[in-house]
């Protein structure tokens, strides 16, 4: 464990909460100046995250002295492939475990938001499968997942980052789902 290197648990959740903080002006900005609700959600998800990457990133480079883009292992491929069957298969392993569960509100909210915007488009395509994948990644693996793998044993640190990447999605559906694809693009 070198003390430099960074994030710890506590410096990870103050990224996701400067993230919300900068998530809110950018939001009512994109609200103000764009009138296509997916192309403002794009947009202020693409600003908001792109920030704290960025902050994220020049942190850890002036605390380590390097900057990695992912955190990788040999093997690679076949971890794709495994998490690709996994996240397809999901569904059916999860939809029992969610039938037993009760909806919150936070779930009815998300469920009547994603069938509010979700569209057979190009936009909606960007903006709920494309950029979460890219900028997520960056983020939870690259900054979150790296440092913790520095600052604690490696199972701790993929079990860490899995949580945070559960929890972010702020939904029980989302959070198992996020939880175990957390666990197996970390491992």
């Amino acid at each position: 464990m070198s003390p430099g290197n960074y994030p710890t648990f506590l410096q990870a959740l103050k990224l996701i909460g400067l993230y919300v903080l900068i998530a809110i002006p950018i939001n009512l900005i994109g609200a103000f100046l764009l009138s296509d609700e997916m192309l403002q959600m794009l947009v202020v998800y693409v600003a908001s995250l792109t920030i704290i990457i960025f902050i994220g990133y020049r942190k850890k480079a002036a605390l380590e002295g390097r900057i990695k883009l992912l955190y990788s292992r040999a093997g690679n491929i076949y971890m794709t492939a495994s998490v690709v069957i996994a996240a397809a298969s999901m569904p059916f392993f999860l939809d029992p475990v969610y039938s037993i569960l009760p909806k919150t509100w936070l779930d009815e909210f998300a469920d009547r938001e994603f069938a509010r915007v979700i569209q057979p488009n190009v936009l909606s395509f960007l903006a709920i499968v494309i950029a979460p994948a890219i900028l997520e990644e960056l983020f939870f693996r690259g900054i979150i997942l790296d440092g913790f793998i520095g600052v604690y044993k490696t199972r701790k640190a993929i079990l860490l980052s899995a949580l945070l990447f559960g929890l972010i999605h702020l939904n029980i559906q989302q959070f198992f789902a996020g939880f175990t694809i957390g666990l197996l693009i970390g491992w």
